[in-house]
């Protein structure tokens, strides 16, 4: 029996010579147009692991780059009365790649998100889906590791899933609420193991959009 996609990942994680990659990875190189090295894979997926030790995190992460949810494509390959039409767009064929990036509906809400994103950090990272969506962009793995970037981008595949099968696309009131929700379990987390200041040190810069929106209104 072959090897589950999380375990593929796991193995990978474990052993510097390892060349076969999953499966799922060749299905990413078709959504990407675009050839990522076994080296990049590698660390797409060393950044996911060693990010965060929360496995409800880790499962959102891991739940998309293995392609676990289903989409209108994959449901009318099994179900031919199924349409393979976007639920959102109801116009243009519900890939992988469409329903999670490039649907005309979502377009807004990732702009928000990378736009906010590069606000809040003071960063530069770059538009486009190997970055947003599998973090694969030039930020070492230890100043990754409990980052807002990390939050605030899992935050919004995690709003995008609460759409799922909606056609009403997720705004940026429900990715501030995810957000919001992944704040609150770090400052209990943080206060738990008696590092206060390092929530701080995490979440001030969201703290003080906030102040700054709430400022505003």
């Amino acid at each position: 029996m072959p090897a589950k996609p999380t375990s593929l990942c796991y193995k990978l994680l474990q052993t510097q010579t390892y060349t076969q990659l999953p499966y799922f990875t060749r299905i990413w190189r078709e959504h990407l147009d675009k050839d990522l090295e076994v080296g990049d894979w590698k660390n797409i997926f060393q950044t996911i692991f060693h990010a965060h030790s929360s496995i409800p995190l880790q499962e959102i992460n891991y739940k998309f780059i293995t392609k676990w949810y289903t989409t209108p494509v994959d449901i009318h390959r099994f179900d031919p009365n199924s349409s393979p039409v976007c639920w959102r767009c109801n116009s243009d064929k519900g890939t992988f790649q469409h329903i999670w990036w490039s649907c005309g509906e979502l377009s807004g809400f990732w702009k928000e998100v990378w736009n906010t994103v590069n606000l809040v950090v003071d960063t530069s990272i770059p538009f486009n889906p190997e970055a947003l969506l599998l973090f694969h962009f030039k930020i070492p793995h230890r100043q990754f590791k409990h980052s807002l970037v990390y939050f605030m981008l899992t935050a919004a595949k995690s709003s995008i899933v609460n759409h799922w099968k909606s056609a009403i696309p997720p705004s940026k009131k429900d990715w501030f609420q995810r957000i919001e929700h992944f704040h609150g379990m770090e400052e209990l987390r943080w206060g738990s193991l008696d590092k206060y200041h390092r929530y701080k040190d995490i979440w001030q810069p969201w703290k003080e959009l906030l102040r700054g929106r709430q400022a505003e209104d």
